[in-house]
């Protein structure tokens, strides 16, 4: 009954319905309180088990028990004595086979299979409400306890708390979740579901997380970036790339336009560990290095590790680039996709079982004989011509609560046509398999087996009786498992291992048929196994210092069928020096190497805003990209670690500082240095082509690196962006018999890649709810070159004289881009009520026409004899505007 202000009750009638309703309310009260959780009184002092049942009896606590089965006799001592009966048994019958339970008022205790543990095991997984998909580094947090821990790379949680009642509330990119206050009595599995916001946009920006778990767990040289998020950058022809997203991240570079892969922190662009899905990705570039191969609609995250790497990733000398594909929406239907200069696109994903299984289907084509290319006017590229299409499929199953399987995989081409004279066509296709396993409620196992292979195919298409077809592929074959064991909040171990079968075809060279122009050449393939195991552990030492270590053991051994050559010894290794060779059978060991790599980073937090990093990095590489070309070529050779050539190792030193200037503001900078071993390069004039005894032509040396990288973002508000710094240095040392037959005769000297300065603007502004505008402005100082030193007269042609490498650098390079964004009305389809959402983008790549100049090359002037001039090489010598159409429903 209610009543209202202006009512009137009469004195005794009021009494007796506040008593009546008082009576219900402390009978209806009573009965919804679990005599578990009623609060009891206990003597303190050293006393029986049963003594203490007998006092609980005394206050009204209903026991059900039998004496043959609870040790009565056992002597406990009670400290506290005021506590809910909960608590009290949790001190009864710590360690002991005892269960209990509540049944009305009544209480039952009975002999259990295992032992009361004062500590409970929570764990589950978060996952996105809207499309099912598992939220990576959600955090999951216990107001009592005041701690918590975050979601690994599959999203799921592992967290111990006391028995008792707690709050558990998750986040994710702003979006929280709390629960009531709910009673744990043993381990329990809790999933969240967080309704984060479709973005109307893909696009790259790095994406901050949780203060406190950015200042504790973050390591050093770390970048994220978040393909689902509301911010704008501009990218070639409107095109959102995850790789040149990251080359406006402080330490990491590349040659320029026209340049496949990355450099990061001195290292080559071999160095780099790129994964999908979890297989290693060969060639990450399409068209001419200007795109990457990873479909931006099909990505769900992007990781970068400079350094801090985790002990489960090795095989590379620099960095690890882990790249995670979405795995489809188990909820509803939706078809992504966008048209514009560069690709057209279309990725279809959803439910095969509502909730329960998902597919995902993203295609991207180039279109055909695509050509823009300013090579120069004196170069003859009249008739070039670039496409490229990649397909991304994956499919993931929830078996159970505890098992998951994903199938998903990769497939991309690139085919180029220079000319009259070449035509190539690459590719990366890779397959993975994973089984996600929650062994225990503590216990997370990983298993994969994945087949990654990388290929191409050259040919000369006109020129009649000269054509022939050369191939060249490398393939790895893998399986591995990898654990997680989460002991208590502030402690967790990783461990796993895995076999990796490498196999290298260096490239054959087939006359078309009729052709007896060119001979056949079929260079022996490769083979080699390589097994790993490691372990690492993550661990909170106190509330200011977090410690993070682990080692890695890896092996390569190398394996035939093969022959290897034997040459003269303290000679310099050519053909002509050739005294025996030795052939190897089937699976016959030929050489092995070994490989230990620990691993350390210490987090200090100072105060509640920043926090000081410090770690060591040490890593072993067995396969080299063997190229005399300063930019890296899809046609460039990959090799084994054998009898002459050796693994690159690795030794990085990097010291942090991160500070969070208030809710916007976020700073991060860094100091590093990098020494390197038995890095590979070639001879002056090596012909690394079709080449069997291709050692003949290589050197090896050290290199060293050092840096200081700054990194500034604002986050949110209507205007963000960030700005990077890079102060660094790269050099080389490669060492022959003799000086003559060493680089430099044997000096330091720039690496292709160095650049001392690196700057980088970007800035988004929202100007409503449909208009965006974003540019960045790049300044990079100009890379190293090889300048001639002299010239001579050869056949009454001029031609210059190089003998030192490196000894020039090109012009620095800038450039401004500038783009808008132009979001559609969003319109409801009237079945299913599914929101149509669409949005342009208008882009202007290098603003101010400035032609930065890629190379130089050298010739005799047409119109002074005998006098050089030099040529300036550019790959995008003008401006550069685009449009690009982008939808999702």
């Amino acid at each position: 009954m209610f009543f209202g202000q202006n009512e009137t009750i009469p004195a005794g009638k009021s009494f007796i319905t506040t008593w009546l309703l008082c009576v219900i309310w402390s009978f209806y009260g009573q009965a919804q309180i679990d005599p578990i959780e009623r609060v009891a009184t206990l003597t303190s002092g050293k006393r029986s088990i049963e003594s203490c049942l007998i006092e609980l009896a005394s206050q009204g606590i209903e026991l059900s028990y039998s004496d043959n089965i609870l040790p009565l006799r056992k002597t406990v001592e009670i400290k506290i004595t005021k506590r809910s009966v909960y608590q009290h048994f949790l001190t009864l019958f710590d360690d002991e086979k005892v269960g209990f339970e509540s049944r009305g008022n009544l209480i039952l205790l009975y002999r259990s299979k295992k032992k009361l543990s004062k500590k409970i095991v929570l764990s589950g997984y978060v996952w996105d409400a809207i499309s099912g998909e598992s939220l990576i580094d959600a955090h999951v947090w216990v107001d009592s306890l005041n701690r918590g821990t975050t979601t690994n790379e599959y999203g799921f949680y592992s967290l111990s708390i006391r028995h008792g009642t707690h709050k558990i509330s998750s986040s994710y990119l702003g979006v929280n979740k709390t629960t009531e206050p709910l009673l744990f009595r043993e381990n329990t599995r809790l999933n969240f579901n967080l309704e984060i916001p479709v973005s109307e946009l893909n696009e790259v920006i790095v994406s901050s997380r949780d203060q406190d778990v950015d200042l504790k767990q973050t390591p050093t040289g770390y970048h994220k970036i978040d393909l689902n998020t509301f911010s704008q950058v501009p990218y070639f022809l409107g095109e959102v790339d995850i790789l040149q997203g990251a080359l406006m991240l402080p330490g990491i570079k590349n040659l320029g336009e026209d340049a496949i892969g990355l450099n990061i922190r001195g290292g080559s662009t071999d160095q780099n560990l790129i994964l999908l899905d979890e297989a290693p990705i060969y060639n990450s570039s399409h068209l001419f290095g200007l795109i990457s191969v990873f479909n931006p609609d099909a990505v769900q995250q992007v990781e970068i590790h400079k350094s801090g790497l985790p002990a489960k990733h090795g095989g590379r000398a620099s960095s690890v680039i882990n790249v995670r594909k979405k795995d489809g929406n188990d909820k509803e239907y939706h078809m992504t996709g966008g048209i514009g200069l560069a690709s057209t696109r279309l990725m279809v994903e959803g439910p095969l079982k509502m909730e329960r299984s998902s597919f995902l289907l993203s295609a991207r084509s180039s279109f055909t004989n695509f050509s823009f290319f300013n090579f120069g006017d004196d170069i003859s590229f009249n008739d070039t011509r670039a496409s490229f299409h990649d397909l991304n499929a994956k499919l993931n199953f929830k078996i159970n609560k505890k098992n998951k399987v994903y199938l998903s995989g990769y497939f991309g081409n690139d085919r180029n046509r220079i000319g009259e004279d070449q035509l190539r066509r690459w590719g990366n296709n890779t397959v993975t398999f994973r089984w996600n396993r929650q062994i225990t409620p503590k216990l997370f196992m990983n298993t994969t087996a994945y087949f990654s292979e990388y290929s191409y195919r050259t040919g000369q298409p006109n020129k009649g009786i000269g054509e022939f077809i050369g191939t060249a592929s490398n393939t790895d074959y893998a399986v591995k498992s990898d654990f997680s064991y989460f002991q208590s909040p502030g402690n967790s171990f990783d461990f796993g291992a895995g076999l990796i079968f490498h196999r290298i075809h260096p490239g054959d060279r087939e006359p078309n048929i009729g052709n007896e122009t060119f001979n056949a050449i079929q260079l022996d393939s490769k083979h080699a196994i390589e097994p790993y195991v490691y372990f690492a552990n993550q661990q909170q030492i106190s509330d200011r210092i977090n410690l993070n270590y682990g080692i890695r053991f890896s092996q390569l051994n190398n394996i035939g069928p093969g022959e290897v050559f034997i040459y003269e010894e303290n000679e310099v290794r050519e053909t002509e020096n050739i005294i025996d060779t030795i052939n190897y059978k089937n699976n016959e060991l030929i050489k092995s190497y070994k490989g230990v790599e620990p691993r350390i980073s210490i987090n200090y937090t100072v105060g509640q805003n920043s926090s000081f990093k410090l770690s060591f990095d040490r890593t072993v590489q067995y396969m080299h990209l063997i190229s005399n070309t300063a930019s890296p070529s899809p046609t460039d050779v990959w090799q084994l670690s054998d009898t002459y050539i050796k693994p690159q190792e690795a030794n990085q030193l990097t010291f942090g500082y991160q500070q969070f200037l208030g809710e916007h503001f976020e700073l991060t900078a860094e100091v590093f240095g990098r020494k390197m071993y038995e890095i590979i390069d070639y001879k002056n004039g090596a012909d690394l082509l079709l080449n069997n005894s291709i050692e003949t032509e290589l050197l090896s040396g050290d290199g060293r690196a050092f840096g200081f990288e700054f990194l500034i973002k604002k986050n949110h508000d209507k205007l963000s962006g960030w700005i990077s710094y890079n102060l660094s240095k790269s050099e080389r040392r490669i060492r022959g018999i003799t000086p003559e037959l060493s680089v430099n005769e044997g000096r330091y000297f720039p690496a292709d890649f160095d650049r001392l300065h690196d700057f980088t603007m970007v800035g988004i502004y929202n100007i409503n709810n449909r208009w965006s505008l974003s540019s960045s402005f790049v300044f990079r100082t100009g890379r190293p070159i090889t300048l001639p030193n002299a010239k001579y007269e050869f056949e009454n042609s001029v031609v210059p004289n190089f003998s030192e490498r490196n000894n020039g650098r090109i012009a620095n390079y800038h450039r401004l881009d500038i783009s808008a964004v132009f979001k559609g009305k969003k319109a409801s389809k009237r079945k299913r009520e599914q929101k149509v959402e669409d949005y342009w983008t208008f882009s202007v790549y290098n603003v101010y026409s400035r032609r930065n100049a890629f190379s130089y090359f050298f010739r005799q002037s047409e119109e002074v004899p005998f006098q050089t001039e030099i040529v300036k090489y550019s790959i995008l010598g003008s401006i550069v505007p685009a449009i690009t159409y982008n939808f999702r429903f």
